[in-house]
């Protein structure tokens, strides 16, 4: 369902993106600077939720979670976004096929999404730093896609899951007396995807960290990963006492 947006002022959400702004200046971009926003409900894709076709600079999340799809080869991989992330419209469908068809963005949780467009970006050319940032957070998220891929790499499917956590936790993880809480409303379906391997092998590797004290998870989202985060070398190691060693495509 196509819905009207909304005006927000896109710099109270990411005031990060004035930093290079004095006090008084950042506070006046801040007063001044609106964008169009859009709400989308959990399990919305962003595309339906927008006015028209997007011609602008891109999309800037504001609040909550989604699952960007994108196709390839016959495959689909996903990517996890948050807020402050930046999204450009069309940046994997400028490549030549059959190297990717790009999908939608997926609502994993209420969530707000900026739409940044000519005439933001004339006025952020205006302001020192903005851009510079935006095209930062485009870099951020170019790292993360490589931390996901060497995550999928990993030989243990346990190893892959709490990695795979852990990196989300130093994002969105709150620490606890036992712990790091993360609210990652994650299906099985969707953490194999993020794991390179097949939801009957996700259920039975959560089995066996929950087992061990590894991870405890609520019905709500919410993960508690237990203990100290773990070495690099540990989740490397091709075996380790506890995990079982399994093929990419488990």
């Amino acid at each position: 369902m196509v819905r009207h947006p909304y005006l927000v002022r896109v710099f109270e959400y990411e005031p990060d993106l004035l930093r290079h702004l004095g006090r008084l200046d950042a506070e006046a971009a801040s007063a001044r600077t609106v964008v169009e926003a859009v709400s989308l409900e959990t399990g919305e894709e962003l595309s339906a939720a927008l006015p028209s076709e997007p011609t602008d600079l891109g999309f800037l999340v504001l609040d909550g979670m989604l699952a960007r799809n994108v196709e390839a080869f016959g495959h689909r991989a996903v990517e996890l976004l948050g807020a402050g992330d930046f999204i450009r419209p069309r940046g994997a469908s400028q490549l030549p096929p059959p190297a990717a068809v790009v999908g939608d963005c997926r609502a994993l949780t209420p969530a707000r999404v900026g739409l940044l467009d000519r005439r933001f970006e004339r006025e952020a050319s205006m302001l020192p730093g903005v851009l510079a940032e935006l095209a930062d957070r485009t870099a951020a998220r170019a790292t993360s896609l490589c931390v996901q891929l060497a995550i999928a790499q990993l030989p243990q499917l346990e190893a892959r899951l709490l990695a795979l956590f852990w990196t989300a936790a130093e994002r969105w993880g709150i620490v606890e007396a036992r712990g790091v809480s993360v609210h990652l409303p994650v299906s099985q379906s969707l953490l194999a995807e993020l794991t390179s391997s097949r939801r009957p092998s996700v259920n039975s590797a959560l089995r066996r960290l929950r087992d061990r004290g590894d991870l405890i998870a609520s019905p709500d989202g919410h993960w508690l990963l237990v203990g100290q985060q773990p070495r690099c070398e540990v989740l490397s190691a091709p075996t380790v006492s506890g995990m079982t060693v399994g093929a990419r495509g488990e």
